[in-house]
Parts: C-alpha cells; sequence; structure tokens
C-alpha cells in the first residue's frame, strides 16, 4: 500500500500555488545563482552560500538533472546551467518537477527583468494564473500619489465571491476599488 502511494504522490501533477516569475532569457544571469539556495545577500550570497547544507543538496540534485558526474563542483554546475539554452534549462526544470499548473505572485520584482506571465505557460500544461497583490495593484493605480502606510479596508459579505479595497495614500486621497477574489 505504501509503495502504491509513493508512486501516486510523485506521478500526480502539482500546482504550485505561490511562484513567482522566471527572469527573462536577457536578464537570466541579473542575479546570482545562489540566490536560488540562499536568502543571504552581498558578498556572503557569493562567497558563502556555496559552503551550506541547501547548496550540497542542490548540487546533488542539479548534476543529476544536467547529467554530470558526482564529482564536479558548484562551479560546473553553475557552467553548465549557463551553457544551456534557456528555455530548454527551464523546460527541463518544469518537466522533471510534474509542476501542472501554476499560480504567479508578480507583484516583487521588476518587470523589465521577468518573463511575461504567457512565456509561462509553454513549460505547464494549463495555463499559468496571476495572484493579485492588492497593494501592487493600489500602487500602479494612484501613482503618482505617494504611499505610505496604506490603510485597506476590506468588506467581504457572506456568499460574496468581490471585495471593495479602499486604498488611503499619505495626502488623504481614498481610491475604491472593486477586487474579484478569484485567480485571474
Amino acid at each position: 500500500m505504501s509503495a502504491e502511494l509513493l508512486r501516486a504522490t510523485l506521478a500526480y501533477p502539482a500546482i504550485d500555488n505561490h511562484a513567482h516569475q522566471l527572469l527573462s532569457n536577457a536578464d537570466r544571469n541579473a542575479l546570482p545563482f545562489e540566490g536560488t539556495i540562499s536568502e543571504a545577500s552581498g558578498q556572503a550570497l557569493i562567497n558563502d552560500a556555496q559552503n551550506t547544507l541547501a547548496c550540497s543538496r542542490a548540487g546533488i540534485q542539479l548534476r543529476k538533472l544536467f547529467g554530470m558526474r558526482d564529482d564536479e563542483s558548484w562551479t560546473d554546475v553553475k557552467a553548465k546551467r549557463a551553457s544551456m539554452d534557456y528555455v530548454e534549462l527551464c523546460r527541463l526544470c518544469f518537466q522533471e518537477s510534474n509542476i501542472h499548473c501554476i499560480l504567479i505572485d508578480d507583484g516583487l520584482a521588476p518587470k523589465q527583468e521577468l518573463g511575461s506571465l504567457g512565456w509561462h505557460d509553454q513549460f505547464t500544461k494549463q495555463r499559468i494564473r496571476r495572484i493579485v497583490r492588492v497593494e501592487t495593484e493600489a500602487e500602479v493605480r494612484l501613482s503618482p500619489s505617494p504611499l505610505d502606510a496604506i490603510t485597506l479596508s476590506v468588506m467581504l459579505g457572506l456568499g460574496h465571491s468581490s471585495r471593495v479595497v479602499h486604498i488611503r495614500s499619505r495626502d488623504g486621497c481614498v481610491a475604491q476599488q472593486h477586487c474579484s477574489t478569484r485567480a485571474v
């Protein structure tokens, strides 16, 4: 029974319910690759992250994924990744992870560095969906009005699938936005 459960678990398509967009091909090296295994920054990220357990485990998995020998270094893994066609690299990673659908939170990084939402569709069986960040939408809609502590009040009615969001900027302006609660 447990072998059957394990097989079903590994074969069942996954839904990544909170992901961020991949970097665009042009910006694939804009951020240090070590950022995938560590939350460190600056020199600690570059010099120390490769000496962590997370890097050791990632190295094992990536060497296997890339068809490399077990004795090859983290530097070799990075060189192999850099030599691969970017779309093929992404396709290989998505195929191995069996991700069926992704809900993307696109409210964090500069848009010019990221692939478009539609671009990601080529790697999954279902269309990518977007998680709407109310604070990001408010920033865009109220721009150039400076925002500091954004006041959000959400009024939810029982059985309703929409929200009315009130956003207050520093200068006291209030905007009202009707938002759907479903992924778009």
